[in-house]
């Protein structure tokens, strides 16, 4: 990342009721992505509870190529280009979401994420979302099966 200084934290709450709506809020914008369809509303609330929020300015280098990631992103608002050695490969938007193998392995990212427009998004950590799935063993299982059909999909791309 290009602001060093950054690091996932889940939301702050001043009191229970924000809490629980923010919670709540999370849980319906977690539900609506790939990445987690599937999942019950209750699995979708544990991973709300460890979540974070994060406004990004535009130019800004969320992710970056070649470096150890331990965050992923679902993107709720704004855009971003998806770079490889330096050529755009992808364009984001809203319900997309990005850097999810980080969430289970220690590989270096594969591209580097640039924000087109102001963008706001969910973060995830690795730390949370490991604890969640030593809870929640069935939440890894789902999730399983949705990144297999992802790597098949770039696999029928590819060859």
């Amino acid at each position: 990342m290009t602001n060093n200084t950054w690091s996932h934290q889940p939301t702050a709450h001043a009191d229970r009721a924000g809490h629980r709506r923010r919670v709540e809020e999370q849980t319906e914008l977690l539900g609506g992505a790939d990445l987690f369809r599937g999942l019950s509303k209750r699995q979708l609330r544990e991973i709300a509870k460890v979540s974070g929020f994060r406004r990004v300015a535009e130019g800004q280098e969320l992710v970056k190529e070649g470096a150890a990631g331990s965050v992923c992103f679902l993107i709720l608002d704004g855009t971003a280009r998806v770079a490889r050695n330096g050529r755009t490969v992808k364009q984001l938007g809203p319900g997309d979401f990005f850097g999810e193998m980080s969430l289970l392995t220690k590989a270096p990212r594969t591209a580097s994420v640039i924000v087109r427009e102001p963008m706001e998004c969910i973060t995830l950590s690795a730390a949370a979302f490991r604890k969640v799935l030593l809870e929640n063993p069935q939440i890894a299982l789902a999730m399983l099966s949705m990144m297999a059909g992802r790597v098949a999909e770039l696999d029928r791309q590819v060859y």
